[in-house]
């Protein structure tokens, strides 16, 4: 279902791995600092493919 919704989308299933592994590598931490970076990132990268 999700490669399905990935595709629908116009994103590569592995840039939605990359986004959930960044968020849990987060899970637990007082401080998000870095989680939004590294979503901009992931998602710059996916516009520029497109």
């Amino acid at each position: 279902m999700i490669k399905d919704a990935c595709k629908a989308n116009g994103m590569l299933f592995a840039e939605f791995e990359e986004l959930v592994q960044a968020e849990v590598e987060q899970t637990g931490k007082q401080r998000r600092a870095g989680l939004w970076d590294s979503f901009d990132d992931i998602l710059d990268r996916i516009q520029v493919d497109e």
